[in-house]
């Protein structure tokens, strides 16, 4: 088997923990409707260059329209119902 293998699970660039703060950050969004770089920063401690690739990657998975006028997003997934 080859080490570092891109799968379903790791396909987000990082090691496993970079992948399950991905993942939290996206949760985070979903729940509070908020998608702004200063709150994931302050909420994960990310850097900013690590804000903008989790940013992007959600607008590529389709959980964030792209920047609209003075770069808000609009959060686009839904909260799973109970």
């Amino acid at each position: 088997m080859l080490r570092n293998a891109i799968t379903p699970t790791n396909r987000y660039p990082g090691n496993s923990m970079t992948t399950n703060q991905y993942h939290e950050a996206v949760a985070f969004v979903v729940r509070e409707r908020r998608a702004g770089a200063s709150v994931l920063k302050q909420q994960f401690r990310l850097s900013d260059s690590k804000v903008q690739r989790y940013l992007k990657q959600m607008e590529k998975d389709g959980i964030l329209s792209s920047p609209g006028i003075g770069g808000a997003r609009e959060v686009l997934r839904q909260e799973p119902s109970a």
